[in-house]
């Protein structure tokens, strides 16, 4: 049986329409299911854990953006059941990284027949709360402002209505860059404790994409059991937006600003309070650890012909 969590919002209702059609090829088929919806921030994992409880799903499938995959993740990891991913959002950045059609019907035919693999997820700390997982990225600071700034702007439902999901973040890029005033920040990694100053954003990447297919970690694999650190500082905020652009090839990291670290474990402090996003959802702000969990979620990926 195959359990299926959909957020009919995502991708500005695009969710619901392929869901409709995906249901009806799943009826014709005669393929067994159960559907549950969304119907708040952070639902899905509720739903996913009582798919497990009630149900012994083969697969949970994740109908919706990152911010449903992410949902659905955090009550997967550690568990026996995969991952499929059914992709309706903007971004669809974990999809990206493992080569999962964004296209929906050939990855309900990943989902249906493809084979189950392990990756590694990111594990987000804080003092006060429960542990937080990821597949793709954590951005902390300008990142981190400007994930908030898009997931309340106005702008993302049109963009995405016109499958342009990609010019949301670039015009919270925009807007935050404005306003927002680096700061100094400590980073403990693996135990090796260093200050950088006028830091614009920490990035602790699981895999290579974020942003709606930005490659801020380009090297990052998503199962080899390391947590990639890139972060830019001590640019003027004309260099950091002359830098942008290279960031979706890639071609960032060699930059002056740029430095870039791998490690098992990294602690995060600043002499500011950073927003801090996971998979593009906001997890609070700094201070706060992240570690590599490694091979601890299967995701359906290739069909196995």
């Amino acid at each position: 049986m195959y359990g299926f969590i959909v957020n009919k919002h995502s991708g500005n209702g695009r969710g619901a329409k392929i869901w409709e059609k995906v249901e009806s090829i799943l009826k014709e088929q005669h393929i067994p299911y159960t559907c549950r919806i969304t119907r708040r921030t952070g639902h899905g994992t509720q739903l996913a854990y009582d798919l497990m409880k009630e149900n012994d799903p083969k697969v949970i499938v994740a109908v919706g953006g990152d911010g449903t995959v992410n949902e659905v993740l955090n009550a997967l990891v550690g568990s026996d059941v995969p991952l499929g991913v059914l992709p309706t959002g903007s971004g669809n950045d974990l999809c990206r990284e493992l080569n999962i059609p964004l296209n929906w019907r050939m990855a309900l035919k990943h989902v249906l027949e493809g084979k189950a693999k392990l990756i590694d997820v990111g594990e987000v700390l804080k003092h006060n709360g429960e542990p937080r997982y990821y597949s793709t990225v954590a951005g902390i600071g300008f990142d981190g402002q400007v994930a908030l700034a898009t997931n309340e702007s106005k702008y993302k439902g049109i963009m995405n209505m016109l499958r342009m999901g990609k010019v949301s973040y670039v015009l919270s890029v925009l807007n935050v860059l404005r306003e927002y005033t680096p700061s100094n920040i400590i980073l403990s990694m693996d135990g090796q404790r260093r200050m950088f100053s006028n830091v614009w954003l920490v990035a602790v990447a699981n895999s290579s994409f974020y942003g709606g297919g930005m490659r801020i970690s380009p090297c990052s694999k998503a199962d080899d059991g390391w947590l990639d650190v890139c972060i830019v500082s001590d640019l003027k905020r004309w260099e950091l937006l002359k830098l942008f652009p290279q960031v979706y090839k890639g071609k960032h990291i060699d930059h002056h600003g740029v430095d870039t670290f791998r490690c098992k474990e990294i602690q995060v402090e600043s002499d500011v309070p950073y927003i801090v996003h996971a998979d593009g959802e906001i997890l609070g702000q700094t201070p706060l650890t992240i570690r590599n969990k490694q091979s601890c979620l299967y995701v359906v990926r290739k069909p196995t012909f």
